[in-house]
């Protein structure tokens, strides 16, 4: 009896501990999943910023502030993005450096 109880204990012992690191690892992917989407979506803002500054509607001061201030923007969000990814992968972080 006291055998079939250890065993009992036991497994659901093992299998919470089991579903706890599985969702550790699934909470960790959807992290980073999240985090290459956020570079990808810079990445693309600043393909498009170029676009944007020869699609301005005037050279008013005003405008052409909006455009450095996105500019500016473009470059921190950019340089973050990067570092994260330095962090993340190293053979992917050298790919971005090339």
């Amino acid at each position: 009896m006291i055998t079939i109880l250890a065993l009992v204990l036991g497994s659901s012992v093992v299998a919470g501990a089991l579903g706890h690191i599985l969702t550790g690892l699934r909470a960790g992917a959807t992290v980073r999943r999240d985090r290459y989407a956020a570079a990808v979506k810079v990445l693309v803002a600043r393909i498009e910023y170029p676009y944007r500054i020869r699609r301005r509607t005037s050279d008013d001061p005003e405008v052409l502030s909006t455009l450095a201030i996105t500019g500016h923007d473009l470059q921190e969000t950019l340089a973050e993005s990067r570092a994260w990814i330095a962090t993340e992968s190293t053979v992917l972080s050298e790919q971005c450096a090339s």
